[in-house]
């Protein structure tokens, strides 16, 4: 079911200006009502989700996408922030309900192409009798149930999951802006962070989090910056501290990231960790409770990682480039108790080109590894990266063929590099003969090694794609997905539930989506 609530980029570039759903999802439309502070806004909405059994363990690493800079031009701080990034405590705020939406939708179908999915193993079985099918009782023998014995609604007539079908979807609008979900991280109970960007790359342009619940619907909405300001990303400590990270561009690109509690009280931000055109384009809480913070920095070229304990103190900052490159520029980081794993983009010295950038480094900043590949007069972006519960890094991009003067466009770039560094596969989708404009925004890795890419292709419109390979790079299943009716669509990022499920987010046509997708 997709529903539509009134609320109220990071790096739209090209698809801001041109610009999911799937089987049997409903699509309605509600007004919810805006926030000019850290108020919470409520709507109801009510979706049935199949009964599922237990999936594959899955990497608690948080997955973001990047923030837009704004003008290259220095400055200097105001009192309350200095150059380390001191924190700044916020009051706590009552948060607000407003009433439950009303629908009014309708049903599109989506067509699933190319590949084999593999059954997953079922779990929790707690009888030896075999389940019936379509009863909306999980047994033993069943993958999935949703109390009907319907094809391509998410849980298949014999209780296995549809591949790359979306189990529910909404979207969620303020009257008169354009948002874009950036980044979505998981919360208890099923519920979602999302980054938010109100209307990207204008003068207004504002820097929102939302909180929804297990079926997508809004608990509330902040606004965590009341100045010119876009979205990096988000991510959720065991605790519940929500961080979100992204650029303040009211006078010049000002790193910024603030701590929220889980109903949308601030508790501290912190401005300008690097000073002087830089943006906080991630955040990737660790198991110890701190957070990685990721950032770059436009003029210096370079890029930035920091540790920040919950409170918002820094341990430890650095500013670097890559071995062997002269301009590195990140775009997403993620991290476990291994290690921080970070993408974006590099020049090396001698290439034609733009190289992709993966890296590993230890918990205290040092590189482990890092991945700078280029292709002869070609463009390399990687735009997120994912840890898998086995190490393994996943990674997803693009790849612009307009450089070789012959194809103008970008294609999905994708793949898994080893624990270490060691490249396992990598695969391009080229979506028209390399002339349109294809681009993966979002990446995990599940328990069974299967790597699940989200992004944008261009479809006469831009349309929210997805993609799912097997852990040889062999596709499993993709789709296109018509979220908006014929206009555009984007996917941003992705992320897993606390069930195991896929939430993703991005954009339907001036409207925030958010939805979740089978295993």
């Amino acid at each position: 079911m997709t529903t539509t609530n009134d609320l109220g980029h990071a790096r739209v570039v090209a698809l801001c200006g041109a610009l999911l759903f799937a089987c049997g999802d409903d699509s309605t439309s509600t007004d919810v009502g805006t926030s000019a502070d850290s108020s919470a806004e409520s709507s109801g909405g009510e979706t049935t989700t199949p009964t599922t059994a237990g999936t594959a363990s899955t990497s608690a690493g948080s997955d973001s996408s990047s923030g837009t800079a704004g003008p290259t031009t220095d400055g200097e701080t105001t009192d309350g922030e200095t150059t380390d990034g001191e924190t700044t405590d916020a009051p706590a705020t009552d948060t607000a309900t407003t009433d439950e939406p009303t629908t009014d939708g309708e049903t599109t179908d989506t067509a699933t192409t190319d590949g084999e999915t593999t059954d997953e193993p079922t779990t929790d079985a707690t009888t030896d009798e075999p389940g019936v099918c379509g009863d909306g009782q999980l047994g033993p023998d069943e993958l999935c149930d949703d109390g009907n014995l319907d094809a391509d609604d998410g849980c298949e007539a014999d209780c296995t999951w549809t591949p790359c079908a979306i189990l529910w979807s909404q979207k969620h609008k303020i009257e008169g802006k354009t948002l874009f979900g950036m980044a979505i991280a998981p919360l208890p109970d099923g519920h979602a962070a999302i980054a938010v960007t109100e209307d990207p790359a204008q003068l207004d342009a504002r820097l929102r989090l939302m909180r929804v619940d297990e079926t997508g619907a809004a608990l509330w909405s902040a606004l965590v910056l009341d100045a010119r300001s876009e979205a990096g990303g988000v991510g959720v400590d065991a605790d519940g501290t929500i961080y979100v990270t992204g650029v303040d561009i009211d006078a010049f690109p000002r790193d910024y990231s603030a701590g929220y509690d889980g109903d949308g009280n601030q508790l501290w931000t912190k401005i300008d960790l690097f000073p002087e055109a830089s943006e906080t384009v991630a955040a990737a809480p660790l198991p110890d409770g701190d957070v990685i913070f990721a950032g770059r920095r436009t003029l210096a070229k370079s890029s930035w990682l920091a540790r920040v304990s919950p409170g918002g103190a820094v341990a430890w900052k650095q500013e670097f480039v890559l071995p062997d490159t002269t301009i590195t520029q990140l775009y997403a980081v993620v991290a476990d108790e291994q290690g921080i794993y970070a993408s974006g983009s590099a020049r090396v010295e001698g290439a034609t080109g733009s190289a992709g950038a993966v890296a590993r480094f230890d918990l205290d900043g040092g590189v482990v590894w890092s991945q700078t590949p280029t292709v002869e007069g070609i463009s390399l972006q990687v735009r997120d990266v994912w840890v898998g519960p086995e190490g393994q890094v996943g990674f997803t991009g693009e790849y612009f063929t307009a450089n070789n003067g012959v194809k103008p466009g970008s294609d999905i770039w994708s793949g898994v590099y080893s624990p270490d560094g060691e490249l396992v596969w990598e695969a391009l989708y080229d979506n028209g003969d390399g002339k349109t404009y294809d681009r993966g925004d979002g990446v995990v890795v599940d328990g069974f090694g299967n790597t699940l890419i989200v992004g944008t292709v261009l479809e006469g419109t831009y349309r929210a794609h997805l993609r799912k390979y097997d852990s040889s790079g062999a596709l499993l299943c993709a789709k296109t997905i018509d979220a908006a009716d014929g206009l555009n669509s984007m996917l941003h990022d992705v992320t897993f539930g606390d069930d195991g499920l896929p939430r993703v987010t991005g954009y339907a046509n001036k409207e925030l989506y958010v939805a979740a997708l089978t295993p």
